[in-house]
């Protein structure tokens, strides 16, 4: 069974109809991705732990296998043999740091809604504690089994459960065996984290967000329980930072009826048109894009917890709102009665506060409109409604405020500008979508407003976030295809360098000149080429960030002079990568190799493509590194190319050899080229009547995740070229992937299936055909036509009958012109029933 996947808009849309239900339906399981980055992730904790034990040069056997909680906790233990030692390194780490986002948008949530009431967390730090105190917010908080008993659903108080404890005690759980023993439960008592948590599951779901779902925790542990018992009360949203954590979930979550993963929908333009592909994977040398600062097909804590909190139209938190009468009530407002008991005469400070109070009443009836409409555009912004917030600037005259305003203004549109695309269909026309104009509109008041700002005090500082605003704007604008814009923005961040030097942003404008670069590449070559190079000569190898744009400079020299012909630098270039490779990066030196083959196989050189390719697999064939195995096998695949004549291979060399380097390998995206090699092994052995070889290459493809392979399997089976019992799958199992996606193929041979097994499925399997979106012009290109057109020639009843079926649903033009009638009265196999034959013959051409 297919996991569960809801987009962000329709799961909020759900859980806030759950409060129809009752109050506090729900109750929020969160993790390390609320806390960061004031807090490393745990990839990051690995690394400062190895970094400590390098100092001590130390050495110890590893276990490369070891992934997530085990390598976790190896690193730790190695790093900080003494629990309390431990407990020192995190609080050095979590101690004074900033609130995040996102834990203030789940404090104020948990304050002013009636969502949920209770929090569990494998967490170590304070945030959420601190960040409703900041709201003076009453809450209990359970860091220890011994304190489980606080901890009750029924009431209405806001509690806290630390399932691991927190940084400030000494025993909190941070090794694989300390979070095992925690999970376990007790024959003498209740008061642990495994009854707790189970007490909590009994009448409301959790809804999990920031959590990555390590086996063996006492929250995994406890979830898997309580879904093995009786159906939750609602449904369970597991909401992913990324698709790539959905993979990595065990299949008795994924599969659970009750649970729904909200994934990120993925971005409209990527860098390289692929979401899997990072900016300087220019495996071939006939691509290269923008560079630019984008937001990647993430779905971060703070962007989940702002939405629920605009969806909720929560009120704005009265320290914000009204901080004064805030202050006021935190002190004891007028209950400080008794004035003996008053031994710090906070008396005096309430009096204080309430002078001010009648000041700024005072203040508030003199406020201009526009300093009114500026407060309100604020407590939008507070409340996550960026749009409403966005909106109201358009109306806001800001001409006259003084240089405090201004500055408090543009932290407010600041604010906006990060958070008002994340609401925006991007699939929609730019040109038919308002959103657009207002993004764009909210961009120009932020830089109107900087303008403004530098008037009324040239020694303000505005520029480094200037810069900041200007590359996510070039974001936006790149993702919108509006290049004429998106080179003018470049533009302006080359001319901010120009006004003054700002070392801790040179790879802005690194950035900023390689897509300048770029943008002359088809109209003044050699101004393109003068900005390459000087990309190469001007900026620093050493900062790592500017290393990838070095790289895809590089690249794009050895493009021009390919283009060119000019084989000679082409070729120098390459070298220059692979000869640089200790500045530039591990990646360096198989970028150099790969472009070199491409080269040679343009020169026609095929021996020394081939020799340069043997000098690439014998150095990297082994690396663990994700990106050079994809760089190799994309080279081992580049030979190929030129000798494939049909649409699949005659020799199946590549694949094997793909197969045999990489077949172990646990990277998604490695297993994806895999899983494409068997697939195409299979056509191989397919075309030469080997049909138990090719339904065994494309199980190993299935089974690689290759969905299109399953459709094969089915169809093979369909057709009795193989025995069904020969197949580890149902036919449900082998279908339903691609079913679910409206593949046309899946479509019609699960059509075709249905009145093979039953002559009374001809309505159902006819409705499917209503399922197909594609054009005539896509269903040619994806060879739906073309392979039953060829059965059809073949003299194969199901290619004409499928050919018909396409053609009374609208879906193609007949290849040979023939009707609906003339394709249905060539097939003898099936049993065509009446209400086709009438169609039919009612549309005779």
């Amino acid at each position: 069974m297919s996991p569960q996947t809801l987009n962000l808009n329709q799961a909020i849309y759900e859980i806030k109809d759950a409060l129809n239900e009752r109050d506090n339906p729900f109750f929020f399981i969160v993790g390390a991705g609320i806390s960061f980055d004031s807090v490393p992730l745990a990839k990051d904790i690995i690394e400062l732990c190895k970094e400590k034990i390098n100092q001590g040069e130390i050495t110890f056997e590893i276990d490369e296998n070891i992934k997530g909680a085990e390598e976790y906790s190896f690193w730790l233990e190695k790093a900080y043999p003494q629990p309390i030692s431990r407990q020192r390194f995190f609080r050095e780490l979590i101690e004074n740091k900033n609130i995040t986002s996102a834990n203030f948008r789940l404090a104020h949530l948990l304050a002013y809604s009636k969502l949920a009431k209770i929090v569990v967390t494998p967490n170590f730090d304070d945030f959420l504690t601190r960040a409703l105190n900041h709201f003076n917010v009453k809450h209990i908080i359970c860091d220890h089994p011994e304190s489980a008993f606080k901890v009750n659903s029924d009431v209405n108080d806001i509690q806290i459960v630390h399932v691991h404890g927190t940084y400030l005690s000494y025993d909190c759980c941070n090794l694989t065996p300390e979070i095992i023993a925690r999970n376990k439960g007790s024959e003498l008592t209740t008061n642990n984290m495994a009854s707790l948590l189970e007490r909590i599951g009994e009448s409301i779901s959790p809804i999990i967000i920031g959590y990555s779902g390590w086996e063996n925790d006492v929250v995994m542990t406890s979830l898997r329980k309580r879904l093995q018992s009786r159906r939750l009360p609602y449904k369970l949203y597991w909401f992913c930072y990324s698709i790539d954590q959905l993979d990595d979930l065990p299949p008795w979550l994924k599969e659970h009826n009750d649970v729904v993963f909200v994934i990120p929908e993925k971005n409209i333009k990527d860098m390289n048109n692929d979401n899997s592909e990072k900016i300087d994977e220019h495996f071939k040398i006939d691509t290269h894009d923008k560079l630019v600062v984008r937001n990647e097909s993430k779905l971060s804590a703070h962007v989940v917890f702002d939405r629920l909190v605009n969806a909720l139209d929560l009120q704005e938190p009265e320290i914000t709102e009204d901080p004064l009468s805030f202050f006021i009530k935190f002190l004891g407002g007028d209950r400080l009665d008794e004035k003996a008991k008053d031994v710090f005469f906070l008396n005096h400070v309430i009096e204080r506060l309430k002078n001010l109070q009648r000041l700024e009443e005072e203040s508030e009836g003199k406020d201009n409109q526009n300093i009114s409409l500026f407060k309100n555009i604020r407590g939008f912004a507070r409340r996550s409604q960026y749009s409403k917030a966005a909106r109201l600037l358009q109306e806001l005259n800001y001409e006259n405020f003084d240089q405090k305003t201004l500055l408090e203004l543009l932290q407010v549109i600041f604010s906006i500008i990060n958070r008002i695309d994340e609401d925006i269909d991007m699939n929609i026309d730019k040109d038919e979508n308002t959103d657009y104009q207002l993004i764009l509109k909210t961009y120009d008041c932020f830089e109107d407003v900087v303008k403004k700002a530098k008037e009324k005090n040239p020694k303000s500082n505005l520029n480094e976030v200037l810069i900041i605003v200007y590359e996510r704007r070039a974001y936006f604008l790149n993702m919108i295809n509006d290049e004429q814009n998106f080179l003018q923005i470049n533009d302006k961040i080359i001319d901010l360098f120009s006004e003054e030097v700002i070392p801790q942003f040179q790879v802005s404008l690194a950035r900023a000149t390689l897509n300048k670069a770029i943008s002359y590449k088809d109209t003044d070559i050699t101004k393109s080429l003068t900005m390459f190079e000087g990309i190469i000569n001007d900026f620093s190898k050493d900062d790592k960030e500017i290393q990838p744009i070095i790289r895809s400079s590089l690249i794009g020299l050895i493009k021009i002079y390919n283009d060119l012909e000019d084989y000679i630098n082409a070729h120098k270039f390459c070298d220059y990568l692979i000869e640089h490779s200790s500045e530039l990066g591990e990646k360096a030196e198989p970028l150099g190799m790969i472009n070199k083959i491409q080269i040679l196989i343009n020169e026609k050189k095929h021996h020394e493509a081939t020799l340069q390719l043997q000098s690439f697999e014998s150095k990297y064939s082994i690396t663990a590194n994700e990106d050079i195995q994809y760089l190799l096998i994309s080279a081992i695949k580049l030979l190929d190319e030129d000798e494939v004549e049909d649409e699949y291979p005659n020799s199946i060399t590549s694949q094997n050899k793909i197969i045999g380097l990489f077949s172990e390998s646990k990277s998604k995206r490695i297993q994806k080229l895999v899983a494409e090699a068997y697939f195409e092994r299979a056509f191989y052995f397919n075309k030469r009547g080997d049909q138990l070889t090719s339904v065994t290459n494309f199980l190993k493809a299935f089974d690689y995740g290759m969905t299109l392979a399953g459709v094969n399997i089915f169809y093979l089976i369909r057709k009795r070229e193989v025995q069904k019992n020969m197949i580890p799958y149902t036919m449900e199992e082998l279908i339903t992937p691609r079913l679910n996606d409206n593949d046309p193929f899946a479509i019609i041979n699960q059509a075709l299936y249905l009145i093979e097994i039953d002559n009374g499925n001809w309505v159902e399997a006819d409705n499917l055909f209503n399922r197909i979106e594609n054009t005539h012009e896509e269903l040619n290109q994806l060879g739906v036509i073309s392979w039953w057109h060829n059965l059809s020639l073949s003299g194969d009843d199901e290619g004409d009958l499928v050919l018909a079926w396409l053609l009374r649903h609208n879906l193609i033009e007949d290849p040979n012109d023939m009707s609906i009638r003339d394709r249905l009265v060539k097939v003898r196999e099936f049993n065509i029933p009446d209400f086709m034959m009438n169609y039919a013959n009612q549309n005779i051409i």
